[in-house]
């Protein structure tokens, strides 16, 4: 199979990756590094969860969701996003700000796919708009509750409660999202902000401005701040782990 340049290695289960190097994915431009890459990342995971794909130009305000309720592929209830901002910035190992846009070009082609997995359950379609071709490209599907879906319950989607009244025999019924609210994580937006305005992509004004208006925040609530400082010494946790373990595995 022919392969396109650049492209990146990315394991197919993310956790056991991620916990070794603290990286999403590695970048590969050329068929020597592709080996030399593949490698690596086989001395850490299976061969069988490795993954190679192309690389789309585009930062994270190129990267777009579908996010939605299913019943056997049928999309009750759904809402789409723009993952404006990640943390790192090029192959970010989570979103760090996410707001609720209306994207109707990704809402077809993201339930075609769901209908033909019949997938029930709450569920994340991602994309990402190729400006090459003006094409939105799938890059994941998560069935899982997904980082930022507390955006969702502010926007009137609460789909971890919907799958709960769904699980006691309640069906979902059609919901119209509210838009215009964005969802942080300042731990990791803070970083990627730095980090953006260092590449050029933004300026601190534009950061600081991006922060106004409905803002929805990943774990802080000044009624009850322990997760947040919880989330800070997870985060901190992994960070020593990642630095001590790269002298020895990396």
């Amino acid at each position: 199979m022919e392969i396109a340049f650049p492209a990146i290695i990315k394991p197919a289960i993310s956790i056991h990756f991620q916990q070794a190097t603290r990286l999403k994915a590695l970048p590969v431009g050329n068929h020597e590094e592709l080996l030399n890459q593949y490698r690596l990342v086989a001395d850490i995971i299976s061969p069988t969860e490795i993954m190679i794909q192309e690389v789309i130009p585009g930062n994270g305000s190129s990267q777009y969701s579908f996010a939605a309720y299913c019943k056997e592929g049928n999309a009750v209830i759904s809402i789409t996003a723009r993952r404006t901002r990640q943390y790192p910035i090029d192959y970010g190992l989570g979103s760090s700000f996410v707001e609720a846009v209306e994207v109707p070009a990704i809402c077809e082609p993201a339930k075609k796919l769901l209908a033909a997995m019949r997938v029930t359950g709450m569920v994340e379609v991602e994309f990402k708009h190729d400006h090459r071709d003006g094409q939105y490209k799938l890059l994941d599907v998560n069935l899982r509750p997904w980082g930022w879906h507390t955006l969702c319950i502010a926007c009137g989607l609460d789909f971890p409660y919907i799958q709960y009244r769904d699980a006691l025999g309640d069906a979902p019924t059609s919901i119209t999202p509210r838009y215009g609210y964005h969802w942080v994580r300042l731990l990791t937006d803070i970083p990627a902000g730095i980090q953006e305005m260092r590449a050029g992509i933004t300026t601190l004004r534009a950061y600081l401005r991006s922060l106004a208006g409905n803002i929805v925040f990943s774990v802080f609530d000044w009624r009850d701040p322990l997760p947040a400082v919880g989330d800070f010494v997870i985060a901190l946790s992994r960070s020593l782990r990642s630095f001590h373990g790269k002298g020895t595995r990396l």
